[in-house]
C-alpha cells in the first residue's frame, strides 16, 4: 500500500469512528416543529447515544430553542414525544462531502402534547 492510499484509508477511517452510523439500522421518523401544525418531514434516525439522544440525518441544521415532535413510522421504535436540538454537527464520513449532511442530536422535553383534537 503507497503513503498517499495508506493516508486515504486512515482519513476514512478517522471519518467513520468520528460519525459510527455504520452500527445503527436506519428507522424514518416524522419530524415536525412543534408549533408547526400538521407539516411533518421525514428523516432518519441513524442512532442513539450513550444517554438515550436521538441521532437524526438532514441536510441542514436543525434550529436551536424549537421543540419538536418525533413520531416513529412502523416498524421504527423510536419513543414518540417532544425532542428539543442538543446539538448539530456537519457529517463527516467521505461520501458527506458529495452530499452534505448534519447530524442532529435530540433530547427528549416530554410525551407528545395532546392538540385536543383527538
Amino acid at each position: 500500500m503507497t503513503s498517499p492510499d495508506r493516508e486515504k484509508l486512515i482519513e476514512a477511517i478517522d471519518a467513520l469512528m468520528a460519525d459510527p452510523r455504520g452500527r445503527w439500522r436506519p428507522q424514518t421518523l416524522a419530524l415536525g416543529e412543534l408549533d408547526g401544525g400538521d407539516a411533518r418531514r421525514l428523516v432518519m434516525q441513524v442512532g442513539v447515544d450513550a444517554q438515550g439522544r436521538l441521532c437524526v440525518v438532514t441536510d441542514a441544521p436543525l434550529e436551536s430553542g424549537v421543540g419538536y415532535v418525533v413520531d416513529p413510522v412502523p416498524p421504527a421504535d423510536a419513543a414518540p414525544g417532544v425532542y428539543r436540538l442538543h446539538e448539530a454537527r456537519p457529517g463527516h464520513r467521505p461520501e458527506d462531502a458529495s452530499t452534505p449532511c448534519w447530524i442532529n442530536v435530540l433530547e427528549v422535553l416530554g410525551p407528545e402534547v395532546d392538540d385536543g383534537g383527538g
